[in-house]
């Protein structure tokens, strides 16, 4: 065995053990917070009704704008958000810093799948902002996953 190949191989036994080491992310911080709710409605690219605990609520996803009605983009990003986010599915929704808005929905991030890793993957919010159907609006301390949205 050359020298060499000696070091390369305790080079990666070292470095195989140190990473067996290192504590592995957990979600469940993340899960333990996430709040199943069915769809009941889509309102608009941003605003969607949802029921949970036997009632229903109204909830303004955190981090995005859409277009309004009369917009340009409007349809696609409504549609888009219904694709989805079907009448009768589940999603999961998470707080940040305030609970509503000035109208009294509900500020949430809402997750396509219980088990979130990526927000630009996992999220209703995410992929709004990656497919350019939204522009970012971070307002109000609401802003947990703005450097991943812009990634």
């Amino acid at each position: 065995m050359s020298a060499k190949f000696k070091w390369v191989f305790i080079s990666l036994l070292i470095l195989l053990s140190l990473r067996a080491t290192l504590p592995q992310m957990d979600n469940s911080a993340v899960e333990s917070t996430l709040t199943p709710a069915t769809v009941v409605r889509i309102i608009d690219g941003d605003t969607i009704d949802v029921s949970f605990d036997n009632q229903k609520y109204r909830i303004r996803l955190i981090g995005v704008d859409t277009p309004e009605r009369n917009e340009k983009g409007y349809a696609l990003a409504t549609q888009f958000t219904m694709d989805h986010c079907p009448k009768g599915s589940t999603v999961y929704l998470e707080s940040d810093v305030n609970d509503t808005d000035k109208y009294g929905r509900l500020l949430r991030y809402v997750w396509l799948t219980p088990a979130p890793k990526d927000f630009t993957v996992d999220s209703l919010n995410g992929q709004l902002l990656v497919q350019k159907m939204a522009v970012p609006l971070w307002m109000n301390g609401d802003t947990k996953y703005e450097a991943q949205s812009k990634r």
